[in-house]
């Protein structure tokens, strides 16, 4: 039996991909577990203002981002 050599290192680059976007979401999870409780203390305890709203819009996007491009790869079964 024969394989191609190109569909092989398609195959071998695809699983590479998915194991570093899912390294990366293990590191983000890693992270906000780190400093939710400052977060807690210093960010959703206090009086909202733009600069809340902007550092919880750029923390948060970054999930919905990495969840994004794990579904359209089919990263994630199911979630397409």
């Amino acid at each position: 039996m024969s394989f191609n050599v190109d569909v092989v290192a398609s195959a071998s680059l695809k699983r590479v991909e998915h194991n570093i976007q899912y390294c990366s979401l293990a590191v983000l999870y890693y992270d906000y577990l780190l400093t939710l409780k400052d977060e807690i203390e210093y960010v959703w305890k206090q009086k909202w203002r733009i600069s809340t709203f902007l550092y919880v819009l750029c923390r948060y996007a970054l999930i919905a981002n990495i969840l994004y491009f794990l579904s359209i790869s089919q990263g994630i079964p199911g979630m397409r």
